[in-house]
């Protein structure tokens, strides 16, 4: 399955990049209760491994990534290497623009199972999580309130 969701925000693509491509910045945006586990302050390069857990109506759920492309304010990929779907391919992308950055996220994806649980489940549930981070990016970025 692909999905692709975007964001205006009102940052420079310097502080909107270094948000996203930080422990910090992650923990701030990640829409379920999370715990990290392994992966420095700031990613800088790909051949990074990021590990974290999070919850999901209490259950826990392990996910192992790592940065595979890199490329300092334009763009970078994380390749779930274990975790709850057969495969996960996210593309981070940003842009300048005159009222700030826009932010894309490119993901591929599929939770296996046939194919059926995609189109039923998980494209859904995918769709829902990366609304509520890009809500929550606007939030912490833009200082806009609840």
């Amino acid at each position: 399955m692909k999905l692709e969701k975007s964001v205006l925000l009102q940052k420079p693509i310097d502080e909107v990049f270094a948000f996203c491509a930080s422990k910090s910045g992650f923990l701030q945006h990640f829409p379920y209760r999370v715990t990290w586990l392994t992966g420095p302050e700031q990613w800088t390069q790909s051949g990074i491994e990021l590990t974290f857990k999070f919850y999901i109506a209490k259950v826990p759920i392990f996910y192992h990534t790592e940065i595979t492309q890199f490329e300092h304010n334009k763009v970078f990929v994380d390749v779930m290497r274990f975790g709850p779907y057969k495969y996960f391919i996210h593309e981070h992308h940003f842009e300048e623009t005159k009222q700030g950055t826009l932010y894309r996220d490119k993901l591929n994806f599929s939770a296996g199972f046939l194919g059926i649980f995609d189109p039923l489940f998980a494209k859904p549930m995918t769709n829902y999580t990366f609304d509520q981070r890009h809500k929550l990016m606007t939030r912490v970025l833009n200082h806009e309130s609840s």
